[in-house]
């Protein structure tokens, strides 16, 4: 019996171009992974791979470009398919998340990469659909002009302003202000969401290497800014939120588990100012929108997990948190925990820390409170009804404190919160945030650039 093997079966022409797309396709998705695999490995062999957490990641890319190698070799069109498809489905996920959020309805979800040129996309209060400047920040261009007078305005998501276009926050506005007549001022505003004092001291400093400004200028929140400054509060890592403490001496301390975070919080801001190609993996970050929605999901999660948590086990601050929707702590007239003193004085601690290095370096300080007014501020026929004080609350009272201190020091200090109340009705302040209780409006960011450039630049209010 013959055991002879037949020819080969033919091959159809149609199989043959099937089979070609099929190579092309994981071709072009080979070349693309080994781009992204090597802006990868400019930016972990810049920073660090350890520090960075990038390790992993290389290694993963690495064994998919592997395997899409050995894919491409083998003839069997199913494996092919099959390597394929979650790309398929990623791609085809990212378009239609891409168009949706250029018609402006997808859901809310806020960008997460601070990076230059990466995305901002944000429905939740206002609309933004953006792209952050070339050093990573969510304002206009930087002019950088030779011999400008800059000044660093210094803040957290008030003045980051992600709920308003770059070109309407309230930077962009007083330098717009100042810059009228032909002035030589140029604001740079550099906020960041969800920092506190701790983190303004390290954008001060960050802004003083790279921008030499003649001015700083720091908004202090009452809502939060507090909070962020107390472990116990705040919540987040000491190994990723940088905490400190008061030391004898009356100085700041920095926590010794924070060393990291400030390590950390440097690097994200001074890479930067690295190249477009040393920053190219975090800007493709920064615009895959599906990177955004899993870790807003994420986020939600957590969030969600905390109030559960809270609702569980609740203390006396965050009951009174809850019961005001601010941080009710530092509002109490008594402070029987006395985690409102401790926050105190730890904010003026690290204040006083950023006006001495300010002295040195011939660089005016100045300060100004943003305040957070209660919803029964606003609740005409109520008791509360335009009242910022009661027996037990005084939402006015770390802005009062704040005063004195800077009266002590010899710092420009506007109190925001008693010039509104003094000035305009709970209805003219309503208008100036979301609901009276969220982020600035335009109209908000418009009216606290008049009043900054009223209190800090009567010369230019003149004009």
């Amino acid at each position: 019996m013959s055991l002879k093997s037949g020819p080969p079966p033919e091959v159809s022409a149609s199989q043959r171009r099937a089979t070609l797309f099929l190579n092309l396709g994981l071709g072009g998705i080979l070349g693309a992974l080994a781009l992204f695999a090597g802006l990868v490995h400019t930016y972990a062999s810049r920073v660090g791979v350890e520090s960075s957490g990038l390790r992993h990641l290389l290694t993963a890319l690495l064994l998919i470009m592997a395997f899409a190698v050995l894919v491409m070799v083998l003839p069997h069109r199913g494996l092919k398919k099959v390597f394929l498809l979650p790309f398929f489905v990623f791609g085809l996920f990212e378009f239609l998340l891409q168009i949706t959020s250029l018609l402006g309805i997808l859901p809310y979800f806020n960008t997460v990469v601070w990076a230059p040129y990466a995305r901002c996309y944000w429905t939740q209060e206002g609309f933004c659909n953006s792209v952050l400047n070339r050093y990573g920040w969510h304002t206009a261009r930087f002019r950088l002009d030779p011999g400008s007078q800059r000044i660093a305005l210094i803040g957290d998501s008030y003045v980051d302003a992600a709920q308003v276009p770059p070109d309407e926050n309230l930077g962009v506005r007083l330098d717009q202000l100042l810059s009228a007549g032909g002035g030589d001022r140029e604001v740079l505003s550099l906020g960041l969401s969800g920092m506190g004092p701790a983190q303004y001291l390290e954008i001060a400093r960050y802004a003083l290497r790279h921008f030499h400004p003649r001015e700083i200028l720091v908004g202090l929140y009452l809502g939060n800014d507090f909070r962020n400054l107390l472990p116990e509060l705040e919540r987040a890592s000491p190994h990723h939120y940088i905490y400190y403490e008061v030391g004898p001496d009356d100085r700041p301390r920095l926590l010794p588990e924070s060393h990291f975070a400030v390590k950390d919080f440097r690097l994200m801001l001074d890479k930067n100012h690295r190249g477009l190609l040393f920053n190219g993996f975090r800007i493709l970050r920064g615009h895959c929108l599906t990177y955004a929605m899993i870790y807003r999901i994420k986020c939600s999660w957590l969030v969600w997990h905390e109030q559960r948590r809270q609702a569980a086990t609740p203390t006396d601050a965050e009951a009174a948190l809850r019961a005001i929707g601010l941080d009710g702590f530092v509002f109490r007239k008594h402070d029987a925990t006395g985690s409102a003193e401790r926050a105190l004085t730890l904010a003026e601690a690290l204040l006083a820390e950023l006006h001495e290095e300010c002295l040195s370096r011939d660089v005016t300080l100045r300060i100004f409170t943003i305040p957070a007014f209660p919803a029964t501020y606003y609740a005409v026929g109520t008791p509360g009804y335009g009242r910022l004080e009661d027996e037990e609350l005084d939402f006015l009272l770390p802005e009062k404190r704040l005063a004195v201190f800077a009266a002590q020091r010899g710092i420009p200090f506007l109190p925001l919160g008693e010039t509104l109340h003094r000035s305009l009705s709970p209805e003219e302040i309503h208008r100036l945030s979301t609901n009276g209780l969220g982020h600035f409006t335009p109209e908000g960011h418009q009216k606290v650039a008049d009043l900054l450039r009223d209190a800090f630049y009567p010369a230019a209010a003149a004009r």
